[in-house]
């Protein structure tokens, strides 16, 4: 049998052919598929590898990791405000980069130029000579860096704060330069402190409004400051509601503890209907007890005059006494007014007013039950009786005598703990005798203000004032004095404050007295010392104003002009005592308890030259440049 094939036919190869044909374009078809699945699949890869890459990147940015970050150069120039933000920056740089101890030192000397330069080489040079150690701690370096940072900046600031009003400006101006201050002056105070601070300075009728919220906290405090409109606040001096008038009594000692007794009432939240219209937006969690308009001053109380039954006024009344006898009621005014003088000194009612409690004060039993029952009616209130503390203060009361008396021991204890002086030594005086401070004695090296930073010297300040100011009256002299150098604090006068609280740890228990005498009577006593202070060479005055044998208002203080005669010291200081003795006449005239302060409030003085000069005005030798607004007596 042959091996050899059997060539095909022309049929059979076009058949072939067409198998051939087909199966080459199957093939191709599925090499596209193929190649398109590849493809996919590479560019899948692609944006995973970009998306990672992405996120790395994102988060090399996150982590700063490519960020370059360097200390910025310092050249030394005399710019106190340059310097604070170069070291502010400096210590952020440092914070970032987590830089050791000892390289700061070697990179920030690496960063000074010019004077800020050749100084530091200065510095190094002179250390070595007198055999000290490098400097090998940031902390060190910045205790020298200080030099930049005289002590003038500090007092500037200082004096900037103590000294910041709001009055032209917005309240959002106000606020910001108070903190930008705060900050710069560093104190080491507590909260209150610097509350009082932020208050003291806003406008008068914002402050009077914010004072009555609830705050606890610098920021909260100023929110509210920033909401209390620009209108004028209801409840100011002057004001009446339904006839009582509103009266400004804000001082240190209120003269109406000498001729009243006191009963204290928490009064509830109906009381502070009506601030809707001082304050931005509505409480929904006041009580609305009446349509009467009703608000809550801290700083004021109203007079209630009584005969018989509660008499409320319209508030449309006549202003002047032409008006009422102009009137229809002309003759029932003239009644009134009878009915009024005739009830000056007989049931006479006050009601003192703080946040949420009320201090009724008056010298008729009945009456003051009256007046109780009448206010329970409008308002939600508890009766505590007798009151026996008022902002801290004790009250002693001996009715035998007729005899009453504050005092704030409590409150003393609590400053004595709080500066480690409650098992102190006992002082005898509130300033040791012959003790003289100035200027030269405060922190003049690092280390002492270092030291000094640590001493709440302003803190003890600020607590030993608010004693000074309400019952301490024998303290005001040695508080006027140590007051004056709180910028800059050194030893002498740590020492001078420490010797005022253990004056207070040996008299905690002394209070200020009021007579009994049916007969009240005002009278004044000044004082004044030349030439005092070592800074300016300017003299210490004083006045203290008594009420039957008991101070109601006091002052000590450093003279504004610099005299060049003890007879000027005095002068000066009697026509200060006058101006006082002048508001003392009108809020107690306001009182109407005090038949005497119709007559001419006397007040000493122990300098013959200058009573002379009081009773009789010449254009002497020695006193014809004392300037006019001095003349006042």
């Amino acid at each position: 049998m042959s091996n050899e094939s059997q060539p095909l036919s022309h049929e059979e190869l076009v058949a072939s052919n067409a198998a051939l044909k087909a199966q080459v374009e199957y093939l191709a078809k599925e090499v596209a598929k193929l190649t398109k699945i590849k493809l996919n699949a590479l560019q899948g890869s692609d944006h995973e590898d970009n998306a990672s890459t992405s996120s790395t990147n994102k988060a090399r940015t996150n982590d700063g990791s490519d960020f370059k970050v360097d200390v910025p150069t310092f050249e030394g120039k005399n710019d106190w405000d340059e310097f604070l933000e170069w070291l502010e920056t400096v210590e952020r740089v440092f914070d970032f980069k987590e830089v050791s101890d000892e390289k700061k030192v070697k990179i920030v000397a690496l960063k000074f130029r010019k004077y800020a330069s050749t100084w530091w080489t200065n510095t190094c040079t002179k250390r070595r000579r007198n055999h000290k150690e490098p400097v090998a701690t940031w902390a060190k370096m910045k205790s020298l860096l200080k030099k930049f940072l005289p002590a003038e900046y500090v007092r500037e600031n200082f004096a900037k704060l103590q000294t910041l009003k709001q009055g032209s400006k917005s309240v959002e101006e106000y606020t910001h330069e108070f903190e930008e201050l705060l900050l710069r002056c560093d104190l080491q105070e507590d909260d209150e402190q610097t509350f009082v601070r932020y208050l003291f300075g806003l406008n008068l009728q914002i402050a009077n409004t914010v004072e009555l919220q609830s705050y606890e906290s610098l920021e909260e405090l100023t929110k509210l400051a920033l909401k209390v409109r620009k209108g004028r606040p209801f409840g100011t001096t002057g004001d009446r509601v339904d006839g009582f008038k509103f009266l400004d009594c804000h001082r240190t000692v209120d003269p109406n503890l000498t001729v009243v007794d006191r009963h204290e009432i928490p009064v509830g939240d109906a009381l502070f209907n009506g601030m809707e219209d001082i304050m931005e937006g509505e409480s929904e969690s006041l009580r609305e007890l009446s349509n009467r308009l009703r608000t809550q001053p801290e700083r004021y109380g109203f007079l209630l005059t009584f005969e018989g039954d509660v008499m409320l006024i319209d508030q449309d009344e006549p202003e002047t006494y032409l008006e009422a006898i102009s009137c229809p009621e002309a003759e029932e005014w003239r009644q009134a007014m009878q009915s009024e003088m005739d009830s000056i000194g007989s049931a006479v009612v006050f009601l003192a007013l703080y946040v949420d409690d009320i201090l009724l004060i008056g010298n008729d039993i009945p009456t003051l039950t009256t007046v109780k029952t009448w206010l329970s009616k409008s308002f939600s209130m508890k009766d505590l009786g007798e009151a026996s503390y008022a902002l801290g203060i004790r009250i002693y009361r001996d009715r035998s005598r007729k005899l009453l008396g504050l005092s704030q021991s409590t409150y003393i204890d609590k400053v004595l703990a709080r500066f480690s002086m409650s098992e102190s030594k006992q002082g005898s005086l509130p300033m040791v005798q012959g003790m003289s401070l100035s200027k030269t004695q405060g922190a003049s090296t690092p280390e002492e203000v270092e030291r000094m930073r640590n001493v709440p010297y302003a803190s003890a300040i600020g607590s030993i004032m608010y004693a000074m100011v309400c019952t301490r009256p024998d303290v005001a002299f040695a508080l006027s004095v140590t007051s004056r150098y709180q910028s800059n604090p050194g030893e002498s006068y740590w020492t001078a404050v420490k010797n005022i609280l253990k004056y207070f740890r040996r008299t905690k228990d002394a209070f200020l007295v009021y007579g009994g005498k049916e007969e009240l009577s005002i009278v004044g006593y000044t004082d004044a010392n030349f030439q005092t202070d070592r800074d300016d060479f300017k003299s210490q005055a004083g006045y203290v104003f008594c009420l039957n044998g008991g101070a109601v208002t006091w002052k000590s203080y450093k003279q504004d002009t610099t005299a060049d005669s003890t007879t000027e010291v005095e002068y000066v200081a009697e026509a200060e005592a006058a101006k006082e003795g002048v508001w003392l006449k009108n809020f107690i005239t306001e009182l109407g308890v005090v038949p005497s302060i119709k007559n001419p409030i006397p007040f000493f003085c122990d300098k013959i030259g200058a009573i002379a000069q009081a009773k009789e005005p010449r254009s002497h030798q020695k006193t014809k440049h004392i300037v006019r607004r001095y003349h006042i007596i």
